[in-house]
């Protein structure tokens, strides 16, 4: 196995880092420039690109992290979180963005009340994964090297506020903070590789 294997990887991780507050600043400020029309509804605009592009590359990422837990590590007990993450995150991105474009012809009052019940159960919904993906990691913390304990960690804390949705906008920081480390994981070299 190469060193750079995980290269495009960190990169993707790198970019999520950077496109998640870009993407939720961006349609924070669209909302303050247009509140009267604004309450949690689908607008099909440069965000729902914006957020198809970030889902498309989390999808990657986690992948990816997936499959290093295997090729790295021969850690397979986290596969059943990370691939309901990776559905779930499929289901987001994509159907976001098609109820983004379904939003130039269906009612505004039926808009807002689907996208504020949707919204409110997606994040619920990434609580739940966050806490699974971090309980399974945090169950193998001796077959694994230190920085998976530290990022399982930041996914429960992660996964315990997006279950409040009162406090879920801290994800907002620490959502880029799990992609760097992604990120720093992906582009660490394998100080050894178990072929099983």
């Amino acid at each position: 196995m190469k060193n750079n294997d995980y290269l495009l990887p960190g990169i993707a991780a790198i970019g999520v880092a950077i496109l998640f507050p870009i993407t939720w600043i961006y349609e924070l400020a669209s909302s303050f420039s247009n509140m009267d029309e604004y309450r949690f509804s689908f607008q099909f605009g440069v965000s729902s690109f914006l957020f198809l592009l970030l889902g498309l590359a989390s999808i990657y990422v986690y992948y990816s992290f997936m499959k290093l837990l295997h090729d790295h590590h021969n850690y397979k007990r986290a596969d059943f979180a990370f691939i309901t993450m990776i559905v779930v995150s499929i289901l987001y991105s994509v159907g976001f963005f098609i109820l983004d474009v379904t939003s130039l012809w269906i009612s505004p009052l039926f808009n807002i009340t689907v996208s504020s019940w949707l919204f409110a159960s997606i994040i619920v919904i990434f609580g739940i994964i966050d806490l699974l993906i971090a309980v399974t990691l945090l169950s193998g913390h001796k077959e694994l090297p230190e920085q998976f304990k530290i990022f399982a960690i930041i996914n429960l804390i992660m996964g315990v506020f997006e279950l409040t949705l009162v406090f879920s906008p801290v994800v907002l920081v620490l959502f880029p903070v799990v992609a760097i480390l992604m990120a720093l994981i992906f582009l660490k070299k394998p100080e050894s590789i178990e072929i099983v």
